[in-house]
């Protein structure tokens, strides 16, 4: 019972560190940074783009001069077929910052947040649907 409860502890722990390094989604954002909103879902009007807003915020300084984001198409397989990389200037001791995205194709993406000598921020998922 004793390891049990501990292996609990473990998780919870872990989840909530995890938890703390996050990627969020929204259509405009405040000059500080805050997503104003948070949609269900992510449109884009046929035959042009959807700019949505990736907000990083992290539980510690960034801790580099800049980052990269790695854009995945995720398949029905759940297979990750890279796509491209966007790379951005930040400040060592920022926390939060964020980056406009361009999507122009209907599609299941995973994004991957990497510092400029390659340690894994964090990751976040993202459905981009067509308005039809």
């Amino acid at each position: 019972m004793k390891k049990q409860v501990l292996l609990l502890m473990f998780f919870l722990c872990s989840y909530s560190f995890i938890s703390a390094q996050v990627i969020d989604f929204c259509t405009s954002i405040t000059k500080e940074g805050h997503c104003i909103d948070h949609p269900k879902k992510f449109l884009i009007p046929p035959g042009k783009t959807a700019d949505i807003y990736a907000v990083v915020r992290l539980t510690d300084a960034v801790g580099t001069g800049k980052v990269e984001y790695k854009l995945f198409r995720e398949t029905n397989s759940f297979e990750e077929i890279y796509m491209t990389s966007l790379y951005q200037d930040v400040k060592p001791e920022m926390k939060t910052f964020w980056e406009k995205i361009s999507f122009t194709q209907e599609l299941a993406y995973k994004i991957y947040l990497y510092t400029d000598s390659g340690k894994l921020l964090t990751s976040a998922r993202i459905f981009v649907q067509v308005d039809y």
